[in-house]
């Protein structure tokens, strides 16, 4: 976390701090009519920040890793670089418009050529698409996609535990299109959208 490396780096002008402190009560100056903070409540307020950070630290690192990943696992994604080289047949680095339809096939997609054309315009070269656009492609496909459990763990993570989750959450992680489908399909809940029952009913059909 790039906040907390700089506080921690100038967690040293603490000292600095403490030195004045000792100046000023030499001096017997214990009065400062330019900030009402007194060196001891500097020192405090230093501290309590840093321990607020150092407790948030692990809650941000998984919200980047889950808005990184959509929502996919590390098995999935390990299973996204097997799928990779097992259709990658030229081992070219890089899989053409045929591998990428047999691909998509064997994971049980339903693709059309127009949809395998827009694939390849999206996120490939003229090169094929590559490994790193390939992983963004099956994030696409199958990050919102599991198992209503999994969904469910996934909505209580994002909206901190809540029966409720908000559309400026959704945004920051899902894709436009995505947003827009949950906002007309999920219902209303005092705070936000019903992700509860959404999942039940979607599950249901």
């Amino acid at each position: 976390m790039t906040l907390l490396r700089e506080v921690e780096s100038e967690s040293d002008r603490l000292s600095q701090v403490q030195f004045m402190e000792i100046q000023l009560n030499e001096r017997q100056l214990h009065f400062n009519r330019h900030c009402t903070a007194t060196p001891e409540d500097v020192v405090t307020q230093w501290t309590e920040y840093t321990e607020i950070l150092n407790i948030k630290k692990p809650l941000l690192e998984q919200e980047l890793e889950f808005q990184a990943t959509k929502g996919i696992t590390a098995d999935q994604l390990a299973k996204i670089s097997q799928t990779f080289a097992q259709y990658d047949w030229n081992r070219t680095g890089a899989l053409d418009r045929k591998e990428l339809q047999s691909c998509l096939y064997s994971l049980g997609e339903d693709v059309r050529k127009r949809d395998v054309d827009a694939y390849m315009r999206d996120y490939g070269t003229t090169g094929g698409i590559d490994f790193a656009h390939f992983k963004d492609l099956m994030m696409k496909l199958v990050g919102i996609a599991g198992t209503r459990d999994q969904l469910h763990t996934s909505f209580r993570f994002i909206s901190r535990d809540r029966a409720h989750v908000v559309e400026s959450i959704l945004r920051k992680i899902l894709s436009a299109d995505d947003v827009a489908y949950l906002l007309a399909n999920m219902g209303k809940l005092e705070g936000g959208l019903d992700y509860s029952a959404w999942l039940t009913d979607a599950f249901a059909r």
